[in-house]
């Protein structure tokens, strides 16, 4: 889930406390992570200004990969 302009009144309304108690994010993603079919945990990722994430959009695909990487690794210790 990328969210591009969290200061909009519409999405600040629907944003979990957490998120609002950590911070004041202008954009953010979240990414789950899981594996056979199981939630092991998640990514989270902010940016202080609306559209942050837009100025390099590789950020994106880096952290996906990451994220790939990261499930692959503790598939292995399964």
């Amino acid at each position: 889930v990328y969210i591009k302009d969290a200061t909009q009144s519409k999405v600040r309304a629907r944003l979990p406390k957490w998120v609002q108690d950590h911070g004041d994010p202008g954009s953010f993603f979240v990414l789950p992570m899981r594996a056979d079919n199981n939630t092991i945990g998640l990514i989270y990722a902010e940016y202080d200004l609306p559209h942050g994430f837009d100025e390099n959009p590789n950020v994106l695909h880096l952290v996906q990969a990451l994220r790939n990487q990261l499930i692959l690794g503790l598939r292995s210790r399964m």
